[in-house]
This record gives C-alpha cells, structure tokens and sequence, in this order.
C-alpha cells in the first residue's frame, strides 16, 4: 500500500493532518531542520507527536536534512537517539557523514534519504541501501518513466512529492539564499530569493530581453499531482509526499483530506474519478499556478509563476459594470460571507477585498452561487476585470473543524458491582489494550441515592484529554446499590491511565548503550574500502 505524508510545522496541523487521513507525518525540531522558520518542535512536543500520531496508528518522521558541520555532528546524533528514545519512525537526512555516524552508533534507527540529496537514479538508491537507508525520497526533476526505471531497478522504499511549492534549484540544494541573503537554505534557513522579483540584464545594465514574462523570472509553480494520480499509483512508490511545512493546519487539512480520498479510491479499484470539487478545494486552498513539474519532461517555461509568487487564488468572475460607485461582478465560482477577494485592475495593480456585504437582484445575500450577479462594495474596477478568490471562508471553516473536533477512540467498559464484594472495572479500546483494576471499596446498600447503569455511563463517560470517548459500557450491577461518584472517578482514571502508560510503553525504545557510547567517542567514519562498490 502506499503511504499518505503529510507535513506538519505546528502541533495544530498535526492534528489536522492525523483527522483527515494521513498514514505518517513529517516534522522538524528546532534545530537541524531544512524548514527552520515553521514552529517546529520540541523534544516534549515530539514525544507528545509520536503518542498521537501513534495512538491513531500514523507514523512520525522527523527532518534533520540540513547539512551538519563537524562541531556538530555529536550534538546531532545525540539528538538522533533522543528521537529514537521518544518512538519517532524514522528520521530524514541529507548529510553523508551524519548517515555514517548514526549506522555506526543507531543502527536500529530507521534513515530516510531526503530529496536534496539529488537521488536520481538506480544505482544512487542501491548506494543508499547498502549504506543502511530503507527509503529513497526522490529527485523532483525526475520524469514518471524515470520513477518507473528506477523502481524496476531498486528494491529500497521510494518515495516522491505530489503536491506543494517546487524550488528552482535542483532538489532544493540550493546556494542562492546564501549568497544573496546570508541565510543558507541548506542550513534551514532560505530567505527564498527565488520569490522576488528580478530584471534581466547584462553587466552594463541593459535588458537583455525586449519583453519580460513577468517580475518574477525564478518563481515556479506549485506541484500539482491531483490529475496524475492514476499514473502515480502504477508506479507502486512506497509513499506519496505533500509538500507545506511553513504552511496553516487548515491547507493541511483540505490538502490531506483530497489525496486521502484520492488514495482510497486507488486502493480500491486501481481508477480515480476525479471530480470538479476535489480539484476546486486544492486550488482554492492555495495555488501559484499549477504544474506537473519534470514528470512528462522539461517542463520549460511552463513550470514558471512570473506574474506573481504567491497565491493566486481561483477565478471567481469578471465585473460587468457598477451600480452607485459599487462594482458588477457576474460570478464563475459561489461566493459566500466572509470570503476574500483580489480585483485584477486594468492597471496591472491589485486590490485586495473582504465579501462584508453583498446585493443580488436589489437585495442582501449570505450566499451567491456561479452564473449570478452580485454588486460588492468597492470603488476600484472597471468592466472588464477579473475578481480572484483568495480566501474561501466556508472552506477555511471546514477545515478547521476537521480538526478542532478532533475524533477520538471509543473506550468499551466492563463494570462488576456486587453486593459486598469489592468494586471491579475493566477497560479496552478497539487496538487490543485492556485494564482492569479492583477497587478498595466494598460495594454497600443505597442509603438514599442508587446507582443504575445510567448514572454509572455519566461517571465512566469524563474522559476529557485521554484521547478516548465513551463506548459500551456493560456488565453486573445489583439492585440498590451505592456507587459514589468519587469511587467510579477513582476507578476510571486507574484504568485509563494503565492503557495510556501500555500505549507509551509500546512507542519507548532502548538500544545499546556501550555501543553507542563507544561509536560516539571513536568519531570516524567509514573509510572508503567499507562502501559496496
């Protein structure tokens, strides 16, 4: 099957990537991290990640892709082991010498290669392997019958981007941002130059091209992949990638939940009906143009944004004319309450409005849909223009109840309340942990308030913040007998706390410690005579 990931730069999109579908997350810590500016994590955060991630059977892969210099390569991998400590998954790289390090300290530790190692072919993926990395994450300039040769010719996991922002360098090893900025981009630190607007000159100053396309002569396109799904899937990749660690929980959720769909439908009948609302909601959520990147070629020109490097929006309809100093605007999208807009001037200028109000046919609306007329207060605009949504409140609002709602697992109780007998709870949720404890209390006769199995539901059912939701509750309970609220509280919270400490005890590893030690304190690596030829 292949793997859904999803990227997470906060805790918030975590969530929104585990509530809508995502078999495995990728995050970075605060250091070592190819995404320095996302907030990032912890090390509490990450061991809190992992039990999420793992409670909802998601794996957790972390980025230390940045390239290490030698002072500190120990402070790396000891941080390496602290994340194979907390139960993360995996963890990604770049730098060679890091990968030598950690197979000669780790070597329990799962290794991803990232995508700015510029891995492009069969036999790079073979080098890797026999160097102890089990997945490959591709070059993005590689075609999809190159993907194709090079999954025929490897059998190490593969994995490559489907959707998200593209860098103009190759796989994202860039020098540029340090050149021009001071920030390297391979030290995690981009200041994405390649977002700003350039003129093409020669030495003296002079235009070299009689015409620009654009300002923004190095600013790609977004990937896009929705379209190719079909031919993505016959490639039998380990694990489809969504780029956006800088982004909001809500692109994540709109994002993840579209190729989750996508992915499902795949799985079952190996087609994708693709569908309007599904391509709708990914550009809606952000696009800077789309492309298929370097999958049917060189893409040329055409993988370029040069008109603008952020986003775009979709076209939501034209202004047909105006009504008291108020612009006509015949919709191509629906239009609600809330959203935003960006009016495409005449001017080449951009103006930038909320949907605060809106009149169809004389009166106020909450809603207009395709094909309608709605006159919007702004003064800007002439007959002619194009009127770009760039923020569609309803979807926004979808996506960010995807997650603050976030599910939660059934918890079934098994309850034993006998007459004279001591109180007995028993516990399990639907991954196979169970526990049971027998209280200190001796079940009496009611005095004045009895127990039933309602009052019993009301007491088991306060599960906040445990991740669980009240399930079936059954089992013996007698007549007239006193079950106080302090006991049942007293039983639950023994028995849940014992599944959660079951559930961490799973995610926690160790490893050997004089080994590790050792390996640490040698500081060599591999000579040249180890590498498999």
């Amino acid at each position: 099957m292949t793997e859904l990931l999803a990227p997470a730069g906060s805790f918030t999109a975590l969530k929104a990537a585990l509530a809508n579908g995502a078999d495995a997350i990728y995050l970075g810590g605060k250091t070592f991290s190819a995404r320095a500016y996302a907030d990032n994590f912890t090390l509490e955060e990450i061991t809190e990640a992992v039990k999420l991630a793992h409670f909802w059977h998601a794996k957790v892969y972390v980025a230390l892709n940045t390239l290490i210099s030698d002072e500190e390569m120990v402070s790396a991998v000891f941080y390496a082991a602290e994340l194979y400590r907390a139960g993360v998954d995996a963890i990604i790289i770049q730098d060679l010498g890091l990968l030598a390090m950690l197979r000669q300290a780790l070597p329990e530790l799962e290794l991803h290669a990232s995508t700015q190692m510029g891995v492009h072919n069969a036999p790079g993926c073979n080098l890797l392997a026999g160097l102890g990395v089990s997945r490959v994450i591709l070059s993005r300039e590689l075609s999809l019958s190159d993907m194709a040769a090079v999954r025929g010719a490897t059998k190490v996991g593969l994995e490559t981007f489907v959707h998200g922002a593209l860098c103009i360098c190759f796989s994202g090893q860039c020098l540029f941002s340090s050149m021009v900025g001071g920030r390297s981009g391979n030290r995690g630190r981009c200041a994405q130059p390649c977002r700003l607007a350039y003129r093409l000159v020669n030495e003296f100053g002079e235009p070299m091209i009689s015409q620009q396309p654009g300002a923004y002569l190095l600013s790609p396109r977004d990937l896009f992949g929705y379209e190719k799904l079909e031919r993505l899937y016959d490639l039998h990749l380990d694990a489809w990638k969504i780029e956006g660690r800088m982004k909001k929980p809500e692109y994540v959720a709109v994002v993840t939940d579209v190729y989750r769909r996508a992915l499902d439908e795949l799985e079952q009948s190996n087609r994708l009906n693709a569908n309007t609302e599904s391509l709708r909601r990914l550009l809606q959520v952000f696009n800077r143009d789309i492309s298929h990147g370097y999958w049917e070629g060189n893409p040329g020109s055409s993988l370029m944004s040069y008109t603008r490097p952020n986003n775009r929006g979709l076209l939501a309809g034209r202004v047909v004319g105006k009504e008291d100093g108020r612009i006509k605007v015949k919709l191509s999208q629906p239009l609600s309450l809330g959203d935003m807009l960006e009016l495409w001037v005449s001017s080449g200028s951009r103006e930038t409005l909320s949907v605060d109000k809106m009149i169809i046919a004389g009166q106020a609306a909450e809603k207009a849909e395709p094909g309608q007329t709605v006159v919007l207060d702004a003064a800007a605009g002439r007959e002619g223009d194009r009127v770009f949504k760039i923020f569609d409140a309803p979807l926004i609002k979808a996506a960010r109840e995807s997650f603050t709602d976030f599910p939660l697992k059934p918890l079934h109780f098994t309850i034993d309340a006998r007459l004279g007998q001591p109180l007995r709870l028993q516990a399990r949720d639907e991954d196979g942990f169970s526990a049971e404890m027998q209280s200190e209390y001796i079940v009496a006769e009611a005095v004045s308030s009895i127990s039933d199995m309602t009052s019993v539901r009301v007491q088991l059912g306060r599960l906040g913040g445990s991740g669980y939701t009240l399930g079936e509750v059954k089992g013996q309970l007698d007549k007239n007998v006193m079950l106080p609220s302090s006991v049942l509280n007293k039983a639950r919270r023994a028995v849940v706390d014992e599944l959660l400490h079951q559930r961490q005890s799973r995610d926690q590893r160790a490893f050997d410690q004089m080994r590790f030690a050792q390996a640490v304190k040698s500081n060599t690596l591999p000579s040249r005579r180890t590498l498999p030829a």
